[in-house]
């Protein structure tokens, strides 16, 4: 008799609670069944049943969700939308909706829905790994539409609740470098790079790259070759190259070669101080120093010899130094009648050729110096003696305010002998790209998996 009446309770306790979701005002059969349908990949008879799940119980913000994650999949955005604003009227802390509305973002190209949606997710969610997820997608988002800056404010509090995450330690040095906020960025990668000095070169090298940038920005140029030490690996060897004595000692001669002497005597002393002693960065000061020298006693014997000159040889040596120390001393006119005899002697001259391009590139003469350059290149077959005439034409490119020309005119020196002075001055020009790899994330906890 106990156990009839044991049995007779439990069925009467199951029927009590299948009735309560199943009665008539339920939408619970609808719902079984678009599930059901859901399963099968109907996905329009599973909308239509999760419309009558919706009608019975209009509250209820699940049964909405899952509707509009139906309409997803049918990629019918509009519509998921004005779904999900009525989860998110029910339920405003409903997390999966706004990842569901962030990912419409994504396949629609839409950042500031994206970056809205997620920063809803980040505030109800309670889960850290996800929080800083969603940190992530917005901040790698934001790189993409160049706002740097928003994404800067959004990587600290990302590190504030991951300090040991790999990506976020990594897109904070990194923002913070582009930004040129480099004692930042060597304060967090002192703290993370002990903790990674066991794993391998692959994998350390961007964080020591970072580090090492940072300190070579600050001068302390002792600690940045040590860094760089631990990122020789990859794509790391040529982007440590660039900051070499050599590289700096190259462009300087560059610079040198059309007379800007400041800036020649700016990347040789940067040589110098990254390597005591370096050889070829010495020759350039002693060169730029004699160039400063008073030379209107020289000048005025070199003249008279000249024209009682018959070696040719030595007259066309004498006629360069001649329009050297013009040009020196600011007699443009005068140091482009020597150049323009040399070249009466000797058409292919091209050092002389350069000099008449340098005379009206310092009388700021930039669009003639822009145009008659063309030519003098078009003439000249080897690569790498068309790079100062390039370089040149550059400078002039630059110096009248033409960014695009100039751009575009200094990516043709990237694989002559000219690279250094030329790779300076594009980072000069364009921005430093904050990523020049790509980082693939994807959202944690994706909607088909809400509750």
């Amino acid at each position: 008799m106990r156990k009839t009446l044991i049995f007779c309770g439990i069925i009467t306790a199951y029927c009590s609670f299948y009735c309560s979701f199943a009665q008539p005002g339920s939408g619970l059969d609808f719902y079984v069944k678009a599930v059901q349908a859901k399963k099968a990949g109907q996905l329009e008879a599973a909308i239509q049943n999760y419309d009558m799940a919706i009608q019975r119980e209009p509250g209820n913000h699940f049964y909405l969700y899952e509707k509009a994650l139906c309409e997803y999949i049918l990629r019918r955005y509009p519509q998921a939308k004005n779904t999900l604003a009525s989860v998110t009227k029910l339920r405003t802390d409903y997390v999966p909706a706004y990842v569901l509305l962030a990912k419409i973002g994504l396949s629609t190209n839409e950042t500031k829905q994206i970056v809205e949606a997620l920063d809803l997710a980040i505030k109800y969610e309670q889960d850290k790994a996800k929080k800083v997820n969603y940190k992530l997608i917005t901040i790698l988002r934001l790189i993409k539409e160049g706002e740097v800056d928003n994404a800067y404010e959004r990587v600290k509090q990302a590190y504030q609740l991951a300090p040991e995450d790999t990506t976020v330690v990594y897109l904070y040095s990194r923002i913070a470098n582009t930004l040129g906020k480099y004692a930042e960025t060597e304060g967090v990668l002192q703290k993370f790079v002990p903790k990674i000095n066991n794993q391998p070169l692959p994998f350390k090298a961007r964080y020591y790259y970072e580090l090492g940038f940072a300190q070579f920005q600050q001068e302390q140029y002792e600690k940045a070759l040590a860094s760089w030490k631990n990122a020789d690996y990859g794509v790391y060897k040529n982007k440590i190259e660039r900051f070499s004595p050599k590289n700096y000692a190259a462009a300087a001669l560059t610079y040198y070669k059309i007379y800007e002497d400041s800036l020649a005597n700016y990347y040789a002393q940067k040589a110098l101080a990254i390597e005591k002693g370096f050889p070829a960065a010495h020759v350039i000061l002693v060169q730029i120093a004699k160039r400063k020298v008073d030379h209107s006693a020289a000048l005025a014997q070199l003249q008279s010899a000249v024209q009682h000159e018959t070696n040719i040889a030595r007259k066309k040596d004498m006629l360069m130094n001649i329009a050297e120390h013009q040009l020196q001393m600011g007699k443009y006119e005068e140091a482009m009648q020597m150049v323009n005899q040399l070249l009466s002697l000797d058409a292919d001259n091209q050092k002389a050729q350069l000099l008449r391009l340098v005379i009206p590139y310092h009388q700021q003469k930039y669009q003639a110096v822009i145009t008659a350059a063309e030519p003098v290149i078009k003439k000249i077959p080897e690569e790498n003696a068309q790079a100062p005439f390039i370089f040149l034409q550059g400078m002039a490119f630059k110096k009248s305010g033409q960014k695009e020309g100039a751009i575009k005119t200094f990516r043709r020196l990237l694989s002559t002998s000219l690279a250094p002075a030329a790779s300076i001055e594009l980072e000069q020009l364009t921005p430093r790209n904050v990523l020049d790899e790509e980082i693939r994330l994807q959202l944690m906890d994706p909607p088909e998996a809400a509750k």
